[in-house]
């Protein structure tokens, strides 16, 4: 695959980004750059979801 039909490829999923809905195309996304999984995580989309899943590594990280 020549590194032209990549970028564009790449230029593709991400001007889809806001026109789709966000997992599928951030899926898609993963995919041009050679990542696959069956592996997701299903959130809310919400912040404070976020922070549950991913919580920060020290207790005094500004997470605002």
């Amino acid at each position: 695959m020549n590194t032209d039909n990549i970028r564009n490829q790449i230029s593709a999923a991400l001007s889809s980004a806001s026109k789709a809905d966000f997992t599928a195309t951030a899926t898609d996304l993963l995919a041009v750059l050679g990542y696959r999984s069956e592996r997701t995580l299903e959130l809310s989309g919400g912040v404070d979801d976020f922070f549950q899943a991913f919580p920060a590594v020290t207790h005094n990280a500004n997470t605002e």
